[in-house]
């Protein structure tokens, strides 16, 4: 169980692709774990990205 999550100071990027109907959104924030196990993982002081993805096709 992950105890918490606290956002890096940093900027979202998000990026955005058109092509033939195909929409791609998404967006990444720095994130860092500060403390909590994931399994027999041990996520203390552990860094990564918090994400949102977003795809559609249009026929």
């Amino acid at each position: 169980m992950i105890a918490s999550i606290s956002a890096v100071p940093g900027d979202a990027v998000i990026t955005r692709d058109h092509q033939e109907g195909f929409r791609h959104w998404s967006k990444d924030r720095p994130a860092a774990a500060i403390s909590g196990q994931l399994g027999d993982i041990d996520l203390a002081g552990a860094v990564g990205n918090i994400g949102h993805l977003k795809e559609s096709f249009k026929y």
